[in-house]
């Protein structure tokens, strides 16, 4: 089915109007903080989780949700290091993970705008974040935003395994849990921009950009992918009438 046409029912039966925020969280899992701020410029944020602005992936996702995060802001497991020539903390516990991520998001869950070593200020935040997590397990029907950068290790179908497992530990009887995962797949013709769309799992979907330009570097409008923003409006629109069960969506460019 078109984008366009997408659109046009959604806006025709005034979907984004309509959604009960109350009844749907809307979150970020990382990798960085794109996901948290798509959320917030297309309206569907629910609050600020412990993945939503950092460096992470769902490896230490996985580590910290099923310890409960115990440990993540003990002192002897943190530590400061440099990146992208700022200080950052990471922590010397959640620090295991798979080879397939950018290396960037290997070094340790970080912190990355948190610095919860010396400053109480920022840790009084980030235990709010964790116990505000915490608490919503299991009593809302929760939907996760994460993005996985690509590179030269990506293994999707490994991606799509985890975040299954991932969406499992949130699901409670009614109150289900699914995880939409995107990507980027670089083009060389800026024309052929599009959207791919796959249903992975019971609560796994899958969006995977063609797009002409990498989400990275100190450009603003890269950086925050907003220069692909007809696209990702195309993404949260389908998101969001697939978790309305408006309509069924086929695999395929949409």
């Amino acid at each position: 089915m078109p984008g366009k046409t997408i659109r046009w029912i959604l806006e025709k039966a005034g979907l984004r109007k309509t959604v009960d925020f109350s009844e749907i969280l809307w979150l970020s899992l990382g990798e960085n903080c794109l996901p948290d701020n798509i959320l917030h410029r297309h309206g569907l944020k629910s609050f600020s989780s412990p993945y939503s602005h950092g460096r992470s992936n769902i490896d230490y996702a996985l580590a910290l949700e099923k310890r409960n995060y115990d440990g993540l802001l003990d002192p002897e497991h943190l530590a400061h290091g440099i990146s992208e020539k700022k200080t950052v903390v990471r922590s010397t516990l959640f620090n295991q993970c798979d080879d397939i991520y950018n290396e960037m998001h290997m070094k340790g869950f970080e912190m990355t705008h948190h610095d919860v070593i010396d400053s109480e200020k920022d840790r009084d935040t980030f235990v709010r974040k964790i116990n505000r997590q915490r608490e919503v397990r299991g009593t809302k029907k929760i939907v996760f935003l994460y993005h996985h950068r690509i590179n030269k290790n990506t293994d999707l179908d490994a991606i799509f395994r985890k975040a299954e497992e991932f969406s499992h530990l949130y699901s409670r009887k009614q109150f289900t849990c699914t995880v939409i995962v995107f990507s980027q797949k670089l083009i060389d013709n800026q024309e052929e921009r599009k959207l791919y769309f796959r249903k992975v799992r019971k609560d796994v979907v899958f969006f995977e950009f063609h797009t002409h330009q990498f989400w990275a570097g100190r450009n603003d409008e890269l950086f925050w992918a907003r220069i692909d923003d007809d696209l990702i409006k195309r993404m949260t629109d389908t998101s969001v009438a697939i978790m309305k069960n408006e309509f069924r969506i086929k695999e395929g460019f949409i």
